[in-house]
């Protein structure tokens, strides 16, 4: 029985030192490191500039960019050289250089592609800006969502062990029964334990921030207040939002693998040749000429099994491009109906819940002071009203993740 009491006090004291810690860090500035304030404006600055994966989609449009210097690619050039007995009984020599020069309709082709690779990386980069602005607020907005959570489940904890106090006492004076105290206990127990999650969830949620940004350092929010997000405002609320973006990378990929459609039957087309030839005959130089050349193959078939392979590519892309348009017209129409939803909410609690849970605090303070309640009364009461406060904040928090995620469809 003595280890168990022992055990359960260290649990208590280990809980109450690391909550004590986490507080301390969270709403105190450590004398040892510089804390900087952020705003959220601050933070998609940080993520923009520090981000390795917006880093390498602008690499990748650089990348795409350089290989427009290698469109015309030609294959090596031949040069062969001769010497013997070629036309008479003498010692004579003779060189020859040749260029294939490939198919005219291929290289246009193929610079037609390049240009689509280097739109379809510049698009990939828009969007993977654009989501990496809405991972920022929204991890943002977490962040400051779980400290007002932390602020009211640190506020239940202080009123349950202060619960937890007046029931002993009243257990001494014989006012109450064991049955009663233990229930305070055990609610006190449930609300630290509550207080930890939380403080642990908003570690995470911290460090999450940081990883986007992808900095480190001591950071506090220039305002802890969760405040709704307003969107852009649009002039036509019917077309307010657009996926045009997504829609625009999702036919870049149809024309890119189009133009593959057509490079491969541009190789069809004869390629072209040229030479140049130089010799001595009988010992007599100054014999040369040139030729041109073309080639184009006889045998058609393994040309046309990859002209018929390009084609199902790009039957695939119109495929994915008709299925994505339609995909992301009834996701933003998803996110239109469920950003009303929520709107409902906030509209309902500060018209009523709101106000209600106020009144509701200021009453059983009153009548506490006044000795009108019982303790537990008072604390039901203001527990009652924190809760819908906890559950305002989870419809805002939702509010504002669903309106950022909204905003990425924004023209």
């Amino acid at each position: 029985m003595l280890n168990k009491i022992a055990v359960f006090l260290c649990k208590t004291l280990y809980l109450t030192f690391f909550i004590f810690y986490i507080t301390s860090n969270i709403y105190s500035q450590n004398p040892n490191f510089e804390t900087s304030r952020l705003t959220i404006n601050q933070a998609v600055e940080f993520a923009s500039k520090n981000n390795p994966v917006l880093k390498n989609a602008q690499l990748s449009i650089e990348a795409a960019k350089s290989t427009k210097l290698g469109i015309v690619n030609f294959p090596s050039t031949e040069f062969t050289y001769r010497q013997g007995q070629m036309y008479s009984t003498n010692i004579d020599h003779s060189f020859e250089i040749n260029q294939n020069f490939g198919s005219v309709l291929t290289h246009l082709q193929n610079s037609k592609f390049t240009d689509h690779q280097i739109n379809l990386s510049e698009i990939n980069y828009r969007i993977v800006k654009k989501e990496i602005i809405a991972q920022t607020k929204i991890a943002f907005y977490k962040w400051i969502y779980l400290i007002n959570q932390f602020k009211i489940k640190q506020e239940q904890a202080r009123l349950y062990k202060e619960f937890v106090r007046i029931a002993q006492l009243k257990y001494e004076l014989g006012e109450s029964s064991l049955l009663e105290q233990t229930l305070v206990e055990t609610e006190y127990a449930a609300s630290k334990n509550s207080l930890l999650k939380i403080t642990e969830e908003l570690i995470i949620a911290e460090n999450k921030l940081k990883q986007i940004m992808n900095i480190d350092g001591d950071f506090i929010p220039e305002s802890d207040s969760l405040v709704i997000y307003r969107l852009p405002a649009g002039t036509d609320p019917n077309n307010r939002f657009s996926s045009t973006i997504l829609l625009d990378y999702y036919k870049n990929l149809y024309n890119t693998e189009n133009i593959k459609y057509n490079i491969e039957r541009s190789k069809y087309f004869p390629e072209i040749s040229a030479g140049y030839f130089n010799q001595q005959i009988n010992n007599i130089n100054g014999f040369s000429g040139w030729n041109v050349g073309i080639r184009f193959p006889l045998w058609f078939l393994p040309q046309n099994a990859k002209v018929q392979e390009a084609k199902i590519g790009k039957e695939k892309a119109l495929n994915t491009f008709e299925y994505q348009k339609f995909n992301l017209e009834k996701e933003i129409e998803n996110l239109v109906i469920h950003l009303d939803q929520i709107q409902n909410d906030l509209i309902y609690y500060h018209e009523n819940a709101l106000k209600k849970a106020n009144l509701l605090i200021s009453t059983a303070s009153s009548q506490f002071e006044k000795e009108e309640i019982e303790y537990f009364e008072f604390l039901q009461s203001i527990t009652t009203a924190q809760n819908i406060k906890l559950e305002y904040l989870n419809s805002l928090f939702r509010y504002n993740e669903t309106a950022i995620k909204l905003e990425f469809y924004t023209k």
